[in-house]
């Protein structure tokens, strides 16, 4: 996002991005007992929902400015006129 790596792969917030990713995606799929036994849930036993935040705050933190800034060119252009991803 920043910087990239010397040969040309990840660099730090990069990686950081994507292990962000698979960290909820492996959150997501996990077995989880409170699942199953709903009055579990307030003791976050797996402590899957601490983990699901945190890899959300970093994919936040990464995505957010890329939102702005194309919010703040729409704005600046006075609307969308065509879809551009």
């Amino acid at each position: 996002m920043d910087i990239a790596a010397e040969d040309g792969g990840l660099g730090p917030k990069e990686k950081e991005h994507m292990d962000a990713i698979y960290r909820a995606i492996d959150c997501f799929f996990s077995f989880n007992v409170a699942n199953y036994i709903p009055f579990l849930r307030r003791w976050n036993i797996d402590k899957e929902e601490a983990h699901v935040r945190e890899a959300v705050d970093i994919l936040n933190r990464c995505n957010d400015p890329i939102i702005h800034e194309r919010m703040h060119l729409w704005r600046k252009k006075g609307g969308k006129e065509t879809e551009e991803d």
